[in-house]
């Protein structure tokens, strides 16, 4: 589990490639993506931005790759995109809804 973002660093350097865990259940919503993992007590709904995220997701990325791609899609600085997707990727980390992929890199910018 991720205490915090430092653990994230830690777990997923930039080097690892991260995808959406295969026990994860998500379903789309109107305004964005409700997602829950077999260590989440509750699920977790996230607006468009987590949708977008979480669609991200579905192939192999870095957390670096992912901060590049939503800076470019939403035109915000990295640390801006940083500041935004990381408490979203810790939650998902945190109850197993993001994993180590095993296949290889496809980010891919939407």
């Amino acid at each position: 589990h991720f205490a915090d973002w430092h653990a994230v660093v830690e777990r997923f350097a930039a080097d690892v490639l991260v995808e959406r865990s295969s026990a994860a259940l998500w379903r789309r919503l109107l305004d964005g993506v409700l997602v829950l993992a077999p260590e989440m007590p509750e699920p977790l709904r996230f607006s468009t931005p987590g949708e977008v995220l979480w669609a991200m997701l579905d192939q192999p990325c870095t957390f670096a790759e992912l901060v590049d791609a939503w800076s470019v899609l939403y035109e915000i600085s990295e640390r801006t995109a940083r500041a935004v997707i990381e408490p979203v990727f810790v939650a998902w980390c945190d109850g197993g809804a993001v994993v180590a992929a095993r296949r290889s890199p496809t980010c891919e910018r939407l």
